[in-house]
Parts: C-alpha cells; structure tokens; sequence
C-alpha cells in the first residue's frame, strides 16, 4: 500500500539549494504519505525519516531491516545534512520491520531477508 502510495504521488521538479549551507529536503516529497503505523508507534520516529533511510539503504545495496538500520547508524551524519531530522536518532531493525509495512513479497517466513535472490 505505501509503495503503491508513493508511486502514484505527483513528481515535482526541485531545483537545487542555491546556497551549499541550505540542506537537500528529501524528506519532504513523502510529506503526504499516509502513515499505515499504529498511532502508538507515529510519536517516536517521523515516517518520511523512515522512508528516506530505507529507500537510501535499499539504493545503496541493504537487503535487510538489520542492514537497513546498520546504514542508517552509519550514515546518520549523511542523512541529517539532506534534511532528516531523526529527532529520536536512527530507528531501529524494528521499527523498519514493524506491522503496518507492507511485508516483502519474497520475505520468507521467520527471515528477515528482503530480496529474492
């Protein structure tokens, strides 16, 4: 649902921060995602922080939620200067793993693999 959310969102063109001090908001373009979470689990980690980590992760090669969240420790420098807040820090494997994601149509059961091959 959310991948099907975000790819039916309308493309806008951003032109480039002017100034390099001006971090990149990436994390904005999720802005109008519906957030599938319980409304226990919204208040701790913002979910277009979420998005922008995993999708980042993915992109770079991460094919699971432990990978997921190892990238996001590792590039936490990284992903603040393009404009994530992570007013919490980076969350955790859970919290990528956690119900109201759509589960991975190769995931096998009990694994916490993300790709097929």
């Amino acid at each position: 649902m959310v991948i099907g959310q975000l790819l039916s969102c309308r493309r806008s063109a951003v032109p480039a921060p002017q100034n390099p001090q001006v971090p990149l908001d990436i994390a904005h373009h999720f802005a109008n995602v519906p957030d599938p979470r319980h409304r226990a689990f919204r208040d701790r980690h913002r979910l277009a922080d979420i998005l922008v980590i995993a999708l980042s992760a993915v992109l770079s090669g991460a094919r699971s939620w432990d990978a997921i969240a190892d990238f996001g420790l590792t590039k936490e420098a990284w992903l603040r200067s393009i404009g994530l807040e992570l007013p919490n820090g980076i969350p955790s494997h859970d919290t990528f793993n956690r119900p109201g994601f759509p589960p991975h149509p190769h995931r096998r059961q009990g694994g916490t693999r993300l790709g097929g091959a």
